[in-house]
């Protein structure tokens, strides 16, 4: 949170997002949840996150995270932009060709799992699931483990 705010006093898209998001969902204690503020930070934030993937002044894993949160923005209806789950899972989908590990995450957890933008298809999500898990990622082998995945179907 600390880190959230001294981006946002900067006035780094990301961070912006981050504490727009986090006001959204409330961070326990540290953050009580307040929607109306959460969305008028996420409205702010939309055009800047997109001037940001289009600068030539930032990295290639600055902007691969940068298109992520534009594809949370489709998945969650954020800021006023309205829910497209099909263009969620085009962004999410570029973002995990790249390498991205919570996109390729997401593709296996919630687009092909639930057939959001996307059919249902659950070989392709244990396959995506599979790769984020064996990077570690808690979140990834806690829904591996709750699809049964690696269990007889």
């Amino acid at each position: 949170m600390e880190y959230y705010k001294k981006g946002y006093n900067l006035g780094y898209p990301l961070c912006k997002y981050s504490l727009g998001i986090s006001y959204e969902l409330g961070l326990g204690n540290a953050l009580p949840i307040d929607e109306k503020k959460g969305n008028r930070l996420l409205q702010q934030t939309y055009p800047q996150i997109i001037s940001l993937i289009n600068s030539q002044d930032i990295g290639e894993i600055e902007r691969i995270y940068a298109k992520f949160v534009t594809g949370a923005y489709y998945h969650f209806g954020l800021g006023g932009i309205e829910k497209d789950y099909k263009k969620a899972f085009e962004i999410i989908k570029e973002c995990a060709n790249k390498g991205h590990i919570v996109a390729i995450y997401d593709l296996g957890a919630n687009f092909y799992y639930n057939g959001k933008g996307t059919d249902k298809n659950y070989k392709l999500s244990e396959h995506y699931l599979r790769i984020a898990k064996e990077t570690g990622l808690k979140r990834a082998i806690d829904k591996y483990e709750k699809y049964e995945y690696g269990e007889e179907r």
